[in-house]
């Protein structure tokens, strides 16, 4: 049994390097090698997901656009919103309830905005070898790629960044609050500068044995400050045609990036029923403790044949927001329009 394991394992790596020497041996003649072909990409998220344990989870579309300033600097923006208020975890909990809420603030869907800019350290050109795929096949259980390999100039810039970092998404008492010993069957609580105790119950004043923790005492988080940091990135755009598959090839763009933020945060006062505001986030009061500072770690990748290509993001970090809020994953996928203005674009 283990000879046969050897062999089929042989076999396949015979296979596998004839693959790749017969795409190899194909004849190619370089149509285009040219890395500042594209300085402006608009990408157009159907689907992202914004999920922080403890804190919020959010499921909706955004935009991420970026535009290349000859050799000298990148601008960028970014947005997030939810698709419906059930997509937003602190909108949803904060308006859902069976009994009357014991709070009347004005909730709004979370929103996530960024505009900055890149200033570029190093912009410069490189040779790399660079993978053109031929054909694809996929069979039941795998896929078959056939691909040579061609010296391709590769746009290489290394940046510092910064800009606006700017979001608000709606919190409850019970969902996210965290008074200190509170263990009863509403474990999570807020208490306001007066003393008055906010948590899941369906009036002021509860108590931790209070069965009525279907309702949320809701306000707003609002978090506006900036964001700097460092990224790395290169971006490839070669054609090439083939005596045996035609014209093949396309672009690359790959981002990495880090970053540090800092952001004071706003907790709007809990409005109650009597009309009365209540301090939720003053020095005496308790569960809403907050964070003003963050970082983040990001991966950006656009792969295109011609004008419309894929694009992918993900980002893992903690925000400035609520402090025992923990890690964050950011995941987005979607269509990557790309193009070219002229007066803006760097000399190939």
């Amino acid at each position: 049994m283990r000879i046969l394991k050897i062999s089929i394992f042989t076999l396949l790596l015979t296979s596998l390097f004839l693959k790749k020497a017969s795409s190899q041996s194909v004849n190619y003649k370089i149509l285009e090698d040219n890395p500042y072909q594209n300085n402006l990409s608009v990408s157009l998220m159907p689907f992202y997901t914004d999920f922080a344990p403890n804190n919020n989870l959010s499921l909706g579309y955004g935009i991420d656009a970026s535009l290349i300033y000859k050799k000298l600097a990148t601008a960028h923006f970014y947005m997030e919103r939810p698709y419906t208020d059930g997509t937003d975890w602190g909108y949803h909990f904060g308006t859902v309830g069976i009994f009357p809420s014991p709070t009347v603030n004005k909730l709004r869907n979370f929103l996530h905005l960024e505009l900055g800019a890149a200033y570029h350290l190093s912009d410069r050109t490189v040779t790399r070898s660079r993978k053109v795929v031929l054909s694809s096949s996929t069979g039941s259980k795998y896929t078959t790629t056939t691909y040579i390999s061609v010296p391709a100039t590769v746009r290489k810039i290394v940046a510092v960044r910064g800009g606006i970092y700017n979001y608000h998404t709606a919190i409850t008492a019970r969902q996210y609050g965290d008074v200190p010993g509170d263990l009863g069957i509403d474990a999570n609580g807020v208490i306001a500068t007066d003393g008055t105790r906010f948590g899941g119950a369906a009036r002021l004043y509860s108590t931790p044995e209070d069965p009525f923790f279907n309702t949320e005492s809701s306000t707003m988080m609002k978090v506006l400050g900036v964001y700097g940091g460092i990224s790395s990135s290169g971006y490839h755009r070669v054609m090439v045609d083939t005596d045996a598959y035609g014209v093949k090839g396309g672009s690359r763009y790959i981002n990495f990036y880090a970053d540090a933020m800092f952001a004071p945060v706003r907790i709007d006062d809990f409005v109650g029923i009597d009309g009365k505001k209540y301090d939720v986030s003053g020095k005496n009061a308790q569960g809403f403790k907050t964070r003003p500072f963050g970082a983040r770690i990001g991966y950006e990748y656009i792969l295109a044949k011609k004008r419309i290509g894929y694009y992918a993001k993900t980002e893992l970090g903690f925000k400035p927001g609520l402090a025992n809020s923990k890690f964050y994953v950011s995941l987005g996928f979607g269509l990557s329009i790309n193009g070219k203005i002229k007066k803006l674009a760097a000399e190939s």
